[in-house]
């Protein structure tokens, strides 16, 4: 019964089923983030604007040339897709699932504007061999990208990644997820939220930010009007903002990765800094500083709001001019180096 409700939908977007095993040394699921890596991890990008009336199928044709171009099809045209656990019940963590394409088939889903996957969750893909990983993946300019990487074990995110998950075994010690341990410190109902009520609700919000694991949970998430408003920090911004940047160092989906830095960019846009001893403080720049060093792995990664950060921290400029100079494969948000903080949209 099972089989056949995963057959059935699998079979809408045009893919088979398949009893074959999955090999050992697939990399996890929880660990398989390609949108971590960097040009130096081999990524591949294929971009694709989802505005065009026709972007589903441009992206579909897109993800067939990187999946062709990678090697993620195996001689019999088998390779992994990532199978949620809302279709999945039965499991408590996503699974590979061996599929194959038939001849009428999507893998973008069917929701204009986004990639939501062939059955909804979005679209992760390996090969059989677990030498390729692909996903899909939508940015905040309303394009979609096909990103691969090859030899994912060799890649340090998803290493990083995939040892966190072993960590969670009942063998390991477990971890602690900075993030979740600094929302359960902060006394959240002693600061007002930008909305006018208690911040406690905030609390809430960072806790499903930070433990999100598709994009549309990340999407559902709206912290604009509770921690800043029109780039001015509220009352909570700060202590909100030590959450998401011990959340910088977990293993977070790229979705809420973005939003993170978005939320840290428009904070510390019209924050008026306290004279201390004739020294400006900024508490919102503060806090961001101290997640300096993550701020610059990810933008070397493409993330192109983690450098408009750094780029708002006063006497980083020059620093991060040195740091781009210095890529030697640089993430296409260098390509227009010269923007404007007006430029980026939440």
């Amino acid at each position: 019964m099972r089989n056949a409700a995963i057959s059935d939908a699998l079979a809408k977007a045009g893919l088979v089923l398949l009893p074959s095993p999955v090999p050992a040394e697939v990399c996890p699921p929880e660990g398989a983030r390609v949108d971590s890596c960097s040009p130096a991890d081999g990524r591949i990008d294929e971009a694709v604007d989802l505005a065009q009336p026709d972007g589903l199928e441009r992206f579909d044709e897109a993800w067939l040339r990187l999946a062709t171009r990678m090697g993620l099809f195996a001689e019999d045209g088998t390779f992994l897709f990532l199978l949620g656990v809302t279709l999945d019940p039965g499991n408590e963590y996503p699974l590979w699932t061996p599929v194959r394409l038939t001849e009428h088939w999507n893998v973008s889903g069917h929701n204009a504007g986004t990639i939501s996957g062939p059955i909804g969750g979005g679209l992760l893909t390996a090969s059989t061999d677990g030498e390729v990983i692909i996903s899909g993946t939508t940015w905040q300019n309303g394009t979609a990208s096909a990103v691969g990487v090859p030899h994912p074990y060799r890649a340090e995110p998803i290493r990083r990644d995939s040892r966190r998950t072993a960590a969670t075994t009942p063998e390991a010690e477990p971890q602690v997820n900075l993030a979740l341990t600094e929302i359960d410190r902060i006394d959240w109902n002693s600061y007002q939220c930008g909305c006018g009520r208690s911040a406690a609700h905030v609390a809430d919000m960072l806790r499903k930010l930070v433990s999100a694991t598709t994009e549309a949970q990340v999407s559902r998430i709206e912290l604009s009007n509770h921690v800043e408003i029109q780039s001015f920090p509220t009352e909570v911004a700060p202590a909100a903002l030590s959450v998401l940047v011990a959340a910088l160092g977990e293993g977070l989906h790229p979705a809420a990765r973005h939003k993170i830095h978005l939320t840290l960019y428009f904070c510390l846009g019209e924050e008026e800094p306290v004279m201390v001893d004739g020294i400006p403080v900024s508490a919102c720049e503060d806090a961001a500083r101290q997640g300096l060093w993550q701020l610059y792995r990810d933008a070397a990664a493409g993330f192109e709001a983690a450098a408009l950060v750094i780029n708002r921290i006063r006497g980083e400029r020059e620093r991060l001019e040195h740091f781009v100079s210095r890529l030697e494969d640089p993430p296409k948000w260098v390509e227009s180096w010269n923007f404007k903080p007006k430029d980026v949209d939440s």
